[in-house]
């Protein structure tokens, strides 16, 4: 990843908090930063002593907000597709695991494998064991910030084709998903308001956030900086590495829930019972008319800002030759062809 990226994600971390922290502002965490498993499997899961050893493998890779929980959600129901869940940490600025990760924060109780002070090998059986359907495929949601940390276990800190191949020798047959979302401005105020009401989701329709949310360009802004970026991270992984991803697109997913989901089973040649019958979703869309203003808010904002900026920069521009024949004239040119054709 270029330094320039790396800087302002590192940036973004500062300024808010880490990206998978679901901790209200101003709660204390009950359990340091550190990350730990649960120790039995969910019903319905493979039991621990008779784990299977994953013959494929496939991350989910996302940006916050992205819709992976929905797709993760009905990736698990089939009980063929592994339990795709965040069992990964992700290395803060100032060295430390973070705790953030469902796969741990579902049943704190009995956490198990501790990934401060477990041999590496040790959490990785465990991540494999919970994380792997009876068919023998394993999946997982991984975040760009889960990268470092896997880099620095496998032992590179190079985040393209040299991690890609340590991740091809521990995850059998890995496969890449990439699930975006089209409308990122969306995606930022869903990110914004999950960060104020920490409700990141909701189970039921009547599910109702909690206290009153207060718009702020700045913060949506920001959370929008860091998805674009995430992303460009992503992408360049994928490059470097000379990977092709499966792309799954959020708002085909919601318009077309099963058929997006039967698709990209066929691409992981992952067979489905003749007789499955995809349950309704158990996740309920978020997005309200507080989400609506907000993305109209931060458009007019976002206008206005960017009206500013031209502004000043007026002067920049128009003191040099090759930046006033480069974009000064096209526009003003553009711009008296309009007032001349409503004339």
């Amino acid at each position: 990843m270029p330094p320039d990226v790396a800087a302002l994600i590192a940036d973004l971390d500062h300024e808010s908090s880490a990206p998978g922290d679901h901790t209200p502002a101003g709660t204390r965490r009950q359990h340091d930063h550190r990350l730990r498993l649960v120790a039995a499997p969910p019903p319905g899961r493979v039991a621990e002593s008779d784990a299977v050893t994953p013959e494929s493998c496939f991350f989910i890779c996302h940006t916050l907000r992205c819709g992976s929980t929905l797709l993760c959600d009905a990736l698990s129901s089939t009980a063929v597709a592994g339990y795709p869940e965040e069992y990964f940490p992700e290395r803060l600025r100032n060295g430390r695991l973070s705790l953030a990760t469902v796969a741990a924060l579902k049943d704190p109780d009995v956490w198990r494998s501790d990934w401060s002070s477990t041999p590496f090998d040790d959490c990785l059986n465990r991540v494999l064991s919970s994380g792997t359907s009876v068919n023998g495929v394993f999946a997982s949601k991984v975040k760009w910030s889960n990268m470092p940390y896997l880099g620095e276990a496998l032992g590179t800190s190079q985040l393209g084709r040299p991690l890609a191949e340590r991740l091809d020798g521990v995850f059998p047959n890995l496969r890449y998903i990439w699930i975006t979302r089209r409308d990122k401005v969306r995606q930022a105020v869903s990110l914004a308001k999950a960060r104020q009401s920490a409700e990141w989701k909701a189970m039921s329709a009547a599910a109702q956030r909690s206290g009153r949310l207060d718009y702020s360009f700045h913060v949506v802004d920001v959370a929008l900086r860091r998805i674009v970026q995430e992303e460009c991270a992503w992408e360049e992984y994928f490059t470097q590495a000379g990977i092709t991803p499966i792309t799954v697109v959020y708002e085909d997913l919601v318009r077309n829930y099963e058929s997006t989901v039967r698709r990209l089973l066929e691409d992981l040649a992952i067979s489905l019972r003749s007789d499955y019958a995809f349950p309704a979703p158990r996740l309920h869309k978020q997005a309200d008319a507080v989400s609506e203003d907000w993305v109209g808010r931060y458009r007019r904002d976002a206008r206005t800002s960017r009206m500013l900026r031209t502004v000043a920069n007026l002067p920049a521009l128009l003191a040099r030759r090759r930046l006033r024949a480069t974009y000064v004239m096209p526009h003003l040119r553009a711009l008296l062809d309009r007032l001349r054709r409503s004339a």
